[in-house]
């Protein structure tokens, strides 16, 4: 069964919506709540020949500590190992001067089973 770029990243917004910060699909603002994650646009990979698709994705945490921005991406760690998506990047923690908030952005990645239904760890 394949798993399409939206359904994906409506699991990966229904993990992190567990959480008690808001989840966004778009940059925030300054009304928006913080803290807050803000999930990127996923990119997905096939390989047709042997029904495995990889998925990335990106989400930048909003906090106005640096120390508590870095936290919850270690929390968001957590709560996606349960999907087999591992933390593959992280960029350099940014001030936005605007938002007066910190962001921390982090990368999962997870190859998908077509043919057993199941997310598995990229080794």
């Amino acid at each position: 069964m394949e798993l399409g770029v939206k359904a994906f990243l409506d699991i990966v917004n229904s993990k992190l919506s567990e959480f008690s910060e808001e989840v966004v699909l778009m940059c925030p603002n300054k009304e928006s709540q913080f803290p807050c994650r803000q999930i990127d646009t996923p990119l997905k990979s096939v390989e047709r020949t042997n029904a495995l698709d990889t998925f990335q994705i990106s989400i930048q945490h909003w906090h106005e500590d640096q120390g508590l921005a870095i936290k919850m991406a270690d929390e968001t760690d957590l709560k996606l190992l349960g999907c087999n998506l591992i933390r593959i990047r992280t960029n350099p923690c940014i001030y936005d001067e605007t938002l007066q908030k910190y962001q921390l952005t982090s990368t999962y990645e997870v190859r998908y089973n077509a043919l057993t239904n199941a997310f598995q760890k990229i080794k």
